[in-house]
């Protein structure tokens, strides 16, 4: 019966570890001209302000970061030619994805 009980114990933790190493949250959005009202940005740069985590936009302006750990965070969107955009604080969950939309201005530049 101790037997028993002991692998029962064990199997919990294991088990409860488990759930801990996957409580992660994801952030998704799309990212867009502003002046065209919408045409996709693709190959930005999407920061995670704070860890290491970045990726780049896809062909249709889409990206994803997956496995953060839940709390507040910033990002910063850059794109060539492209005003750089600090965004406002974004609260993530543990095992839900926010998603967010985010339109860049192009830079005004002058010979």
């Amino acid at each position: 019966m101790k037997k028993i009980s002991l692998l029962i114990a064990l199997f919990s933790s294991l088990i409860s570890l488990a759930q801990m190493a996957n409580d992660k949250a994801t952030i998704s959005g799309q990212l867009s001209d502003f002046e065209t009202g919408g045409t996709p940005l693709a190959f930005a740069t999407v920061e995670l302000i704070g860890t290491d985590k970045s990726t780049t936009t896809d062909l249709d302006g889409t990206f994803t970061i997956a496995g953060v750990e839940p709390g507040t965070y910033r990002l910063k969107v850059r794109f060539l030619g492209y005003q750089d955009l600090n965004t406002e604080e974004v609260y993530l969950e543990a095992h839900k994805t926010k998603n967010l939309s985010y339109s860049l201005k192009a830079k005004n530049i002058s010979l």
